[in-house]
């Protein structure tokens, strides 16, 4: 998983490269309230996105005829908007 401050850190700072003269160095810098919402925004819809294909493929799995890959027993429809 991912710690709470890591994640924290992760969606309200930046963190740049940048060369200097003596070598690559690494500045961090705050977001803005905007960016860091959109930041947010952007994990919770990946990780809707990932949750609603696994219970997808879980009742797709679990509807198979017999275990057969093609042969359905019975059907449901989802409808996803986000």
């Amino acid at each position: 998983g991912v710690g709470q401050s890591a994640l924290l850190e992760s969606l309200t700072k930046r963190r740049v490269q940048v060369k200097a003269a003596d070598g690559k160095e690494s500045v961090q810098r705050s977001l803005r309230p905007e960016d860091a919402q959109d930041a947010r925004d952007a994990v919770a819809k990946a990780l809707y996105s990932r949750l609603f294909a696994w219970v997808v493929g879980k009742i797709n799995g679990k509807l198979r005829a017999g275990g057969q890959e093609g042969k359905v027993a019975a059907s449901i429809n989802v409808l996803d908007i986000f």
